[in-house]
């Protein structure tokens, strides 16, 4: 983003979450004496690119209408793995969608701004969006981050069953970090996600996370003296 010639690239770009091989209690892939563990190959970390997860906890990796694994199976994919890794959009002959701001992390959820520019002059400001992904395994949550919606034909989803959002469009403009509010939420594990575009709008989105979440008062005690 800092020349044109970044602003008109094409190439795919990358968000890669690697795992902490020491985190993982008895993990075999490393001796715990040595000073550091063996480097990840991040070339066979597990695929989310075209993942879709459903409300019943099933997931189809690459969008065909199959459903390929589990919510769970997948997590101890990317376990074994070291890691996950998804692909933003393809934009040739358009300028590929990126990622120039931090991305925030708030109770097992990893949620970004990506932004994809534009070439014309009519249309300099590009767009954004903002995707919320499971820091563990890159998937969206089945309860889904954004909310749900009806499948499409292709899913061949069981009746009553919908598609988990995790991503959302921002419109014009170059949108900031995330900012996370907890607050006084209906919803158990709900958080307000604020983003500010480059154009002076600030959205406010409604996502879900894994839960841990304490507003208010914990405990209360009083002393009195006699």
């Amino acid at each position: 983003m800092f020349t044109n010639a970044d602003k008109e690239s094409t190439e795919v770009q990358t968000l890669y979450g690697f795992i902490d091989q020491y985190s993982i209690p008895g993990n075999p892939g490393f001796d715990p004496g040595a000073s550091s563990p063996p480097l990840l190959d991040h070339a066979s970390f597990e695929d989310t690119t075209d993942a879709i997860t459903l409300t019943n906890g099933s997931v189809d990796l690459d969008g065909d209408g199959t459903q390929d694994t589990t919510y769970d199976a997948f997590g101890a994919d990317v376990a074994a793995a070291g890691g996950w890794k998804l692909e933003f959009r393809e934009g040739s002959p358009d300028p590929a969608e990126r990622q120039v701001t931090n991305p925030t992390l708030s109770f097992g959820i990893a949620t970004a701004t990506l932004f994809t520019p534009s070439t014309e002059l009519c249309g300099s400001e590009g767009e954004s969006r903002l995707i919320g992904r499971a820091y563990n395994s890159g998937l969206v949550l089945p309860s889904g981050i954004f909310g749900t919606d009806t499948c499409a034909d292709s899913q061949n989803c069981p009746d009553g069953v919908s598609e988990a959002i995790g991503s959302i469009s921002l419109g014009a403009g170059l949108a900031s970090s995330p900012s996370i509010h907890i607050g006084n939420q209906e919803v158990p594990g709900q958080v307000t996600v604020f983003v500010q575009g480059s154009t002076g709008e600030i959205d406010r989105e409604q996502a879900m996370t894994m839960g841990g979440i304490r507003n208010g008062e914990i405990s209360w005690q009083e002393f009195r003296a006699e």
